[in-house]
């Protein structure tokens, strides 16, 4: 058994340090006071949130749009669809019409983390109740929910390593929901019965979180209410959040106040649950956020325009305050009231196959689930992609780093431990086992040496007479934040999306600990061959770090239970002791493996083929954790 380094390994320490860094930033984001400074500040935040998310929109004419059978109910119709966002990408939705004479305002309806999508109970009730009062609404299936899960009628979350791994195609899940929904506000513009000029946007949870893009992006929306979703971009450092609330290096281009103060001068309700569980939707991390874009709407003239409500309950959107939603809207899209909450009309719900709007496991192609998606533009991308190594250090945001010192500890079953610390201030466990050959190998796992441990190939390496060290990744093991997080129990979910809003990558960090084993190695034993060798995401991490060490000082990388490729093909693995219930399923891999636009550079194959030295791939795996010669 391979002993620790150190008595005390680290728990929160990495991750409180995060922490203070986005404390900074959120100093450094503060809004200004005077509409002439607004004016000149607003374009530039919003062109780079536009290209962080990769929005691509250049037009706003009515999409290609495919109607279901139209259901019929006393108040209004409801009528199940598909609409074209953009070119071989459509959106399953369900469009609610009051009966009467329009043309009515509009409301575009999106569902936070729930598996079913618009076809939830929660979804149905919002939409039911606001076309009972007189709007008209667009209720959306988010990417990868609904009906545009994986499997059609088997309903999957679209967060985590599936929804994560869209950023290795130089997308995110964020981007392309708002652009999701932006076609459908120019869908509700086109129709006959609906009123361009009135036109809101409410959700809860990730649904808040997409209005308060939509909202921002769109001027078209005149009234917009997030429910339990607005905290701030601080408090998403260290917190619990899908991969659906990311904005890649979010924190380098602004806070959330921003985001909110982009949809001045027209008008939000911000509201949150005095008893969210989740501590970057508290009530008085909402409260930072609109106090600081208060000053953007008193600026522009519009200070009542930017309102917050704390309701008494729970992380949800219940009927009461649905109820302050639409006397909301009654304000600002029919001039009607004073904006108090109304008594909210009574919604009966459908089952889901009623308003679905193709039969279970007929889903039409054009509607394409993640997976799908993943495999069309990883597949584009993989034909001309043609990175350079000098490229690489550009993707995984690799910072000059060096060896500031290397602390002798003690010697314990022949292993030597060493504290590294590094020039930017990280520290390292090392462990080193003198051999009589010219040759070291390094080794590494994302759950650190209790995993090594288990591997054949390292304890065969462990009965001969070479060089070994090993260390625990910055982030692992003994140097680890390994969290489950509520439901969500994906390793490493936390760590890397702090570090990826912090303008900072997992997979990068890991890279440079490999670097600096090198330097460690060749300065303990001069002439030597240098050998990494690492588990799953790790052995990504050492066959990245033999191309950027320079010539001649790697002489061979294995990537043991490795991906193949960083492409996703498929969906998670269903794992039956997790059907029961709503999570998110233990992946094979971690997140370090959702690095922004690498199959653009290129995928593996391609790095491999940079490599100075021989690649070898053991076991090697899908990105789902299957087995290549399974899959």
């Amino acid at each position: 058994m391979l002993p620790n380094v150190w008595t005390e390994p680290f728990h929160r320490e990495i991750i409180e340090e995060l922490k203070v860094e986005a404390a900074k930033r959120f100093r450094k984001f503060q809004l200004p006071e005077s509409a002439a400074e607004w004016r000149k500040q607003r374009p530039r935040i919003l062109e780079a949130l536009k290209k962080t998310l990769n929005i691509r929109r250049n037009s706003t004419a009515a999409p290609e749009c495919r109607m279901g059978k139209e259901m019929r109910f006393p108040e209004y119709t409801l009528t199940p669809l598909c609409y074209r966002s953009r070119k071989d990408f459509f959106v399953t939705a369900s469009l609610y019409v009051s009966r009467g004479r329009g043309p009515f305002p509009a409301v575009v309806g999106m569902h936070g983390h729930l598996s079913d999508g618009r076809l939830a109970e929660k979804s149905q009730g919002i939409a039911i109740r606001l076309v009972k009062s007189g709007y008209v609404v667009l209720f959306v299936d988010a990417f990868g929910s609904g009906e545009r899960a994986p499997e059609h009628g088997k309903f999957e979350y679209h967060g985590g390593l599936v929804g994560g791994n869209l950023l290795n195609i130089g997308e995110s899940l964020l981007g392309i929901q708002v652009m999701d929904n932006m076609a459908a506000v120019d869908l509700l513009c086109s129709l006959p019965f609906v009123d361009p000029e009135r036109i809101g946007a409410t959700g809860s949870s990730g649904g808040g979180n997409q209005t308060m893009y939509l909202a921002a992006f769109d001027k078209r929306i005149k009234a917009s209410v997030p429910v339990v979703s607005v905290g701030s971009y601080q408090s998403y450092v260290g917190g619990a959040n899908c991969i659906c609330e990311l904005i890649p290096d979010g924190l380098t281009i602004c806070e959330e106040s921003a985001l909110l103060a982009l949809a001045a001068p027209n008008a939000v309700m911000v509201c949150n649950a005095l008893h969210d569980i989740n501590h970057t939707f508290y009530v008085a991390e909402a409260a930072r956020s609109c106090t600081e874009a208060q000053k953007v709407f008193t600026a522009l003239g519009v200070p009542e325009k930017l309102s917050a409500r704390a309701f008494n309950g729970p992380h949800s959107y219940p009927a009461d305050l649905q109820g302050a939603m639409i006397g909301f809207f009654d304000l600002y899209l029919k001039g009607k009231g004073h904006g108090l909450p109304v008594l909210p009309p009574e919604a009966e719900i459908l089952v889901h196959e009623s308003v679905m709007l193709y039969p279970k496991g007929k889903r039409d192609p054009l509607v394409c689930s993640i997976p799908e998606y993943l495999a069309r533009r990883g597949n584009e991308l993989r034909k001309k992609a043609d990175g350079k190594i000098s490229g690489l250090a550009g993707i995984l945001r690799i910072e000059e780093e060096s060896i500031r010192s290397a602390d002798y500890l003690s010697t314990e079953k022949g292993w030597e431990k060493y504290t590294i610390e590094t020039t930017r201030g990280r520290l390292l466990p090392f462990l080193f086992k003198r051999g009589i050959t010219k040759k070291c190998q390094i080794f590494a796992a994302p759950k650190g040496k209790s995993e090594l441990e288990k591997l054949p190939e390292f304890q065969k390496a462990c009965s001969e007479n070479v060089s070994l060290l090993v260390f625990d990744p910055w982030g692992c093991g003994e140097c680890g934040y390994i969290q489950e997080i509520q439901n969500i129990w994906i390793e490493q979910h936390q760590l890397s999306r702090a570090l990826l809003w912090l303008g900072r990558r997992l997979m990068g960090e890991w890279v440079m600990d490999y670097l600096c084993a090198v330097a460690f190695a060749k300065e303990q034993l001069r002439g030597c061959g240098v050998f990494l060798a690492g588990v799953r995401d790790s052995g990504v991490a050492a066959l990245f770090a033999s191309l950027l060490a320079g010539k001649s000082s790697v002489s061979g990388v294995t990537l043991f239970d490795a991906p193949a490729t960083l492409l996703r093909k498929s969906g998670q693995i269903h794992r039956p002791e997790y059907s029961a219930i709503e999570c998110v399923a233990p992946d094979f891999f971690t997140m370090a493996l959702c690095i922004p636009h690498i199959l653009e550079w290129g995928d593996l194959d391609h790095a491999a083929s940079l490599a100075p030295c021989p690649v070898e791939w053991v076991r090697p795996r899908e990105m789902n954790g299957v087995p290549v010669a399974e899959g």
